[in-house]
Protein backbone atom coordinates (compact mmCIF):
# COMPACT_ATOMS: atom_id res chain seq x y z
CA UNK A 1 0.00 0.00 0.00
CA UNK A 2 1.72 3.20 -1.39
CA UNK A 3 1.34 6.65 0.79
CA UNK A 4 2.74 9.91 1.05
CA UNK A 5 5.78 8.51 2.65
CA UNK A 6 6.32 5.61 0.75
CA UNK A 7 8.73 5.57 -2.37
CA UNK A 8 7.58 4.57 -6.26
CA UNK A 9 6.46 0.70 -6.35
CA UNK A 10 9.36 -1.52 -7.01
CA UNK A 11 8.96 -2.99 -10.82
CA UNK A 12 7.48 -6.47 -11.04
CA UNK A 13 10.23 -9.31 -10.72
CA UNK A 14 11.77 -10.84 -14.05
CA UNK A 15 10.52 -14.54 -14.57
CA UNK A 16 13.30 -16.82 -14.05
CA UNK A 17 13.49 -20.50 -14.78
CA UNK A 18 12.62 -22.60 -18.23
CA UNK A 19 10.92 -19.66 -19.99
CA UNK A 20 13.72 -17.18 -19.40
CA UNK A 21 15.48 -17.37 -22.77
CA UNK A 22 18.19 -19.92 -21.65
CA UNK A 23 16.84 -23.06 -23.25
CA UNK A 24 16.79 -21.36 -26.70
CA UNK A 25 20.69 -19.98 -26.50
CA UNK A 26 21.23 -23.58 -25.60
CA UNK A 27 19.20 -24.65 -29.06
CA UNK A 28 21.52 -22.30 -30.94
CA UNK A 29 24.67 -23.77 -29.56
CA UNK A 30 23.74 -26.65 -30.32
CA UNK A 31 23.04 -26.11 -33.45
CA UNK A 32 26.22 -24.47 -34.44
CA UNK A 33 27.85 -27.48 -32.67
CA UNK A 34 25.83 -29.73 -34.90
CA UNK A 35 26.89 -27.60 -38.01
CA UNK A 36 30.63 -27.59 -36.50
CA UNK A 37 31.01 -30.90 -36.16
CA UNK A 38 29.81 -32.23 -39.79
CA UNK A 39 31.24 -29.80 -41.55
CA UNK A 40 35.06 -30.74 -40.27
CA UNK A 41 34.14 -34.47 -40.67
CA UNK A 42 33.16 -33.68 -44.24
CA UNK A 43 36.11 -31.82 -45.02
CA UNK A 44 38.13 -33.74 -44.02
CA UNK A 45 36.90 -36.87 -45.63
CA UNK A 46 36.90 -35.25 -49.31
CA UNK A 47 39.87 -33.65 -48.76
CA UNK A 48 42.16 -36.02 -47.03
CA UNK A 49 42.94 -38.16 -50.38
CA UNK A 50 43.23 -35.44 -52.48
CA UNK A 51 46.29 -34.20 -49.70
CA UNK A 52 47.64 -37.70 -50.15
CA UNK A 53 48.24 -37.43 -53.73
CA UNK A 54 51.54 -36.99 -55.35
CA UNK A 55 51.87 -33.79 -56.73
CA UNK A 56 52.11 -32.94 -60.75
CA UNK A 57 50.34 -34.78 -63.47
CA UNK A 58 52.05 -38.39 -63.21
CA UNK A 59 51.75 -40.89 -66.58
CA UNK A 60 52.06 -44.59 -67.14
CA UNK A 61 55.38 -45.88 -68.43
CA UNK A 62 54.22 -48.87 -70.55
CA UNK A 63 51.33 -50.89 -71.55
CA UNK A 64 51.46 -52.79 -67.99
CA UNK A 65 51.01 -49.63 -65.98
CA UNK A 66 48.21 -48.60 -68.25
CA UNK A 67 46.72 -51.88 -68.22
CA UNK A 68 46.41 -52.05 -64.66
CA UNK A 69 45.09 -48.21 -64.33
CA UNK A 70 42.34 -49.62 -66.41
CA UNK A 71 41.37 -53.02 -64.79
CA UNK A 72 44.28 -54.41 -62.24
CA UNK A 73 45.98 -57.10 -62.27
CA UNK A 74 43.47 -58.95 -64.78
CA UNK A 75 44.03 -56.32 -67.18
CA UNK A 76 47.85 -56.72 -66.68
CA UNK A 77 47.27 -60.43 -67.72
CA UNK A 78 44.67 -59.90 -70.33
CA UNK A 79 46.74 -57.64 -72.23
CA UNK A 80 49.96 -59.83 -71.98
CA UNK A 81 47.63 -63.03 -73.82
CA UNK A 82 46.52 -61.07 -76.12
CA UNK A 83 50.14 -59.71 -77.29
CA UNK A 84 50.87 -63.13 -76.82
CA UNK A 85 48.11 -64.85 -78.97
CA UNK A 86 48.22 -62.32 -81.70
CA UNK A 87 51.81 -63.15 -82.76
CA UNK A 88 51.94 -66.79 -82.24
CA UNK A 89 53.86 -67.41 -79.28
CA UNK A 90 50.67 -68.65 -77.52
CA UNK A 91 48.31 -70.87 -79.57
CA UNK A 92 44.62 -71.73 -78.59
CA UNK A 93 44.20 -75.45 -78.61
CA UNK A 94 40.69 -75.81 -77.61
CA UNK A 95 37.93 -73.77 -75.54
CA UNK A 96 39.73 -72.26 -72.92
CA UNK A 97 42.69 -74.00 -73.45
CA UNK A 98 46.12 -72.45 -74.92
CA UNK A 99 49.83 -74.07 -75.86
CA UNK A 100 53.22 -72.27 -75.76
CA UNK A 101 53.97 -71.59 -79.56
CA UNK A 102 57.30 -71.27 -81.47
CA UNK A 103 58.98 -68.50 -80.49
CA UNK A 104 57.31 -68.86 -76.64
CA UNK A 105 59.41 -66.01 -75.57
CA UNK A 106 58.40 -63.27 -72.76
CA UNK A 107 59.03 -59.23 -73.99
CA UNK A 108 58.04 -57.73 -70.79
CA UNK A 109 57.54 -58.71 -67.24
CA UNK A 110 53.78 -59.36 -67.76
CA UNK A 111 54.45 -61.85 -70.81
CA UNK A 112 57.17 -63.72 -69.10
CA UNK A 113 54.90 -64.31 -65.94
CA UNK A 114 52.06 -65.50 -68.61
CA UNK A 115 54.69 -68.25 -69.73
CA UNK A 116 55.77 -69.41 -66.52
CA UNK A 117 52.32 -69.68 -65.52
CA UNK A 118 51.26 -71.68 -68.58
CA UNK A 119 54.65 -73.99 -67.87
CA UNK A 120 52.98 -74.68 -64.38
CA UNK A 121 50.06 -75.71 -65.29
CA UNK A 122 50.33 -78.62 -68.02
CA UNK A 123 46.21 -78.77 -69.07
CA UNK A 124 46.86 -75.14 -70.09
CA UNK A 125 43.83 -73.92 -68.42
CA UNK A 126 43.23 -70.85 -69.35
CA UNK A 127 41.31 -69.83 -66.31
CA UNK A 128 44.12 -71.50 -64.24
CA UNK A 129 46.97 -70.01 -66.33
CA UNK A 130 45.39 -66.28 -65.86
CA UNK A 131 44.75 -66.42 -62.03
CA UNK A 132 48.52 -67.65 -61.11
CA UNK A 133 50.10 -64.91 -63.52
CA UNK A 134 47.98 -62.05 -61.67
CA UNK A 135 49.89 -63.53 -58.35
CA UNK A 136 53.16 -63.10 -59.77
CA UNK A 137 55.04 -60.51 -58.05
CA UNK A 138 56.10 -59.31 -61.50
CA UNK A 139 52.16 -58.06 -62.35
CA UNK A 140 52.40 -57.15 -58.45
CA UNK A 141 55.17 -55.20 -58.60
CA UNK A 142 53.18 -52.98 -61.72
CA UNK A 143 50.68 -52.28 -58.91
CA UNK A 144 53.23 -51.36 -56.61
CA UNK A 145 55.27 -49.05 -58.59
CA UNK A 146 51.76 -46.94 -59.79
CA UNK A 147 51.36 -46.27 -55.93
CA UNK A 148 54.53 -45.24 -55.18
CA UNK A 149 54.19 -42.76 -57.56
CA UNK A 150 50.26 -41.80 -56.40
CA UNK A 151 49.12 -43.09 -59.22
CA UNK A 152 46.75 -46.11 -57.41
CA UNK A 153 46.03 -46.36 -53.49
CA UNK A 154 47.42 -49.50 -52.19
CA UNK A 155 44.98 -52.61 -51.44
CA UNK A 156 43.17 -51.75 -48.16
CA UNK A 157 44.35 -48.24 -47.80
CA UNK A 158 40.74 -46.88 -48.43
CA UNK A 159 38.91 -49.31 -45.50
CA UNK A 160 39.77 -46.99 -42.65
CA UNK A 161 38.19 -43.56 -44.83
CA UNK A 162 35.25 -45.83 -46.18
CA UNK A 163 34.11 -46.64 -42.60
CA UNK A 164 34.60 -43.00 -41.84
CA UNK A 165 32.04 -42.12 -44.37
CA UNK A 166 29.34 -44.56 -43.93
CA UNK A 167 30.05 -43.56 -40.26
CA UNK A 168 29.37 -39.68 -40.87
CA UNK A 169 25.83 -41.27 -43.30
CA UNK A 170 24.51 -43.08 -40.82
CA UNK A 171 25.23 -40.53 -37.98
CA UNK A 172 23.79 -38.13 -40.08
CA UNK A 173 20.70 -39.76 -41.25
CA UNK A 174 19.92 -40.54 -37.36
CA UNK A 175 19.91 -37.47 -36.06
CA UNK A 176 17.29 -35.79 -38.05
CA UNK A 177 14.60 -37.68 -36.38
CA UNK A 178 16.46 -36.97 -33.05
CA UNK A 179 16.13 -33.14 -34.04
CA UNK A 180 12.60 -33.01 -33.58
CA UNK A 181 11.86 -33.75 -30.15
CA UNK A 182 14.64 -31.20 -29.52
CA UNK A 183 12.41 -29.04 -31.29
CA UNK A 184 9.37 -29.65 -29.70
CA UNK A 185 11.22 -29.25 -25.87
CA UNK A 186 12.94 -25.99 -27.61
CA UNK A 187 9.55 -24.51 -28.20
CA UNK A 188 7.64 -25.66 -25.14
CA UNK A 189 10.14 -23.60 -22.79
CA UNK A 190 10.78 -20.73 -24.76
CA UNK A 191 8.35 -18.08 -25.01
CA UNK A 192 10.54 -15.90 -27.61
CA UNK A 193 10.27 -16.79 -31.55
CA UNK A 194 13.00 -18.59 -33.25
CA UNK A 195 13.84 -20.83 -35.73
CA UNK A 196 12.91 -24.48 -34.85
CA UNK A 197 15.99 -26.80 -34.12
CA UNK A 198 15.09 -28.56 -37.10
CA UNK A 199 15.34 -26.42 -39.79
CA UNK A 200 18.39 -24.79 -38.50
CA UNK A 201 20.27 -28.28 -38.77
CA UNK A 202 18.81 -30.03 -41.78
CA UNK A 203 20.59 -28.68 -44.02
CA UNK A 204 23.85 -29.44 -43.15
CA UNK A 205 22.64 -33.13 -41.85
CA UNK A 206 21.51 -33.97 -45.19
CA UNK A 207 24.73 -32.36 -46.33
CA UNK A 208 26.83 -34.75 -44.08
CA UNK A 209 24.73 -37.38 -45.64
CA UNK A 210 25.83 -36.80 -49.26
CA UNK A 211 29.28 -36.11 -48.21
CA UNK A 212 29.56 -39.42 -46.36
CA UNK A 213 27.91 -41.50 -48.70
CA UNK A 214 29.97 -39.98 -51.42
CA UNK A 215 33.22 -40.57 -49.70
CA UNK A 216 32.74 -44.14 -48.76
CA UNK A 217 32.11 -44.23 -52.25
CA UNK A 218 35.35 -42.71 -53.42
CA UNK A 219 37.13 -44.43 -51.02
CA UNK A 220 36.10 -47.95 -51.78
CA UNK A 221 37.15 -47.09 -55.90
Amino acid sequence: MAGAGRGPAAPAARAVGPCAGGEGRTVNVLAVAVWAAVLLSSLGLLLGPRRARVPGTPEAHDLSEAAFLAGGPGTVVDAALVALLGDGRLVAGGPGIVHEGRRARGADPAERAVLSALRAAPSGWLYQVRYAAMLDPAVQEVGDALAARGMVSPPGSGRGRRRWGLVQAVVCAALIPVSLPVTFVAMALTREAQVPFVLEVLPVLVGGIVAGAWGARRARR
